[in-house]
């Protein structure tokens, strides 16, 4: 018999639903209004791109940028399918996308305004208190949920 048939689940609740129906919406939120964004700010971007005068590092911060944040609607995306296969990498993955949108959110804000002396805007400070308070949120329930420890066991 291998180890994997000997465990037995913990007591408590199994399965995707309770306060793990949050993490799918955000992840989905998060994929929708990611890609949302990207799409509107594209005019932008082109425009900024064909400009000839712009300071030197920015279209490297722009194309960096738009690939962090094609990034984050991927590994959403993977992180979703490994949510809905019950897989156990899920959490680490889960952690990792949390994670990775804070040093983006926060990277982007700190270059913008530190290198190209582009004030930081209301929506950006929301982004960060926004990403900040997931991450505070959502790294610990994943570490310690019962749920989560039953439910991601493939």
């Amino acid at each position: 018999m291998t180890q994997q048939s000997v465990q037995v689940a913990a007591e408590g609740p199994v399965g995707i639903g309770g306060w793990l129906i949050l993490p799918i919406i955000g992840l989905i939120g998060s994929c929708l209004l990611t890609g949302y964004s990207l799409l509107q700010s594209l005019p932008d971007i082109e425009a900024l791109m064909a400009a000839t005068d712009l300071p030197e590092g920015l279209y490297t911060f722009v194309l960096i940028e738009l690939a962090a944040n094609v990034a984050l609607i991927v590994l959403a995306l993977g992180t979703l399918a490994r949510l809905f296969a019950k897989s156990r990498r899920f959490p680490a993955t889960y952690i990792s996308w949390l994670v990775f949108s804070l040093v983006v959110v926060v990277g982007d804000t700190l270059v913008a305004t530190l290198v190209f002396d582009i004030a930081s805007d209301d929506q950006s400070i929301k982004d960060i208190v926004r990403t900040v308070a997931a991450c505070a949120i959502w790294i610990p329930y994943t570490l310690v949920s019962v749920r989560v420890k039953n439910t991601f066991v493939h």
